[in-house]
């Protein structure tokens, strides 16, 4: 039989060189997939730039005074805060199947020091009674949609305790609401 003339360190030596090789082919292949993607970067930046012109400026108009009217709702103002909260409060309360037994616009004479205060919008503070028990899913749809109401609205404040003979119901303490206005 014939010896092999093939030694470990020729067979590590070419490992190494391998290795080496292909780290090397990759850094070229990054280098060039980097080039060509920087490249088509500004490329698409100054066509999108030229269909905005293009356009013409009645869609970008459009488009601005939907933001702006939102960017508007999204406290509301001093003067019709409570009436914006009932409705709003009542619409949601009967969309998810939970009965609203009272609203209290009492502002808190302490009120909490975790909030943090922005420039020009007040928070106001709503304490909402509802009738219980209440079905959880329910409360919880109503929850989301307090927190996702336009002028904007946060819960507070809430103590929820299950309700022992009833399957899937909670009953809930008053549970308190702050409304973002503008001073």
């Amino acid at each position: 039989m014939k010896e092999s003339k093939m030694k470990a360190t020729i067979v590590r030596t070419f490992m190494i060189i391998a290795i080496f090789v292909v780290i090397g082919l990759s850094i070229v292949g990054f280098y060039y997939f980097m080039q060509n993607l920087t490249s088509k970067f500004p490329l698409e930046t100054s066509n999108i730039t030229n269909a905005a012109n293009t356009n013409g400026s009645t869609n970008g108009s459009t488009n601005n005074s939907s933001v702006v009217s939102k960017a508007n709702n999204i406290a509301a103002t001093n003067q019709s805060y409570k009436d914006q909260v009932t409705k709003d409060i009542n619409k949601y309360a009967s969309n998810a199947g939970v009965s609203v037994a009272n609203l209290d616009f009492t502002q808190p004479t302490n009120p909490s020091a975790s909030q943090t205060s922005v420039a020009g919008v007040e928070l106001k503070f709503v304490k909402i009674t509802l009738a219980n028990p209440i079905i959880f899913t329910n409360l919880m749809k109503f929850l989301k949609s307090i927190e996702g109401n336009l002028p904007k609205m946060q819960i507070t404040d809430i103590d929820i305790s299950p309700v022992s003979d009833s399957d899937g119901s909670v009953k809930v303490e008053p549970l308190t609401i702050g409304v973002y206005t503008k001073q």
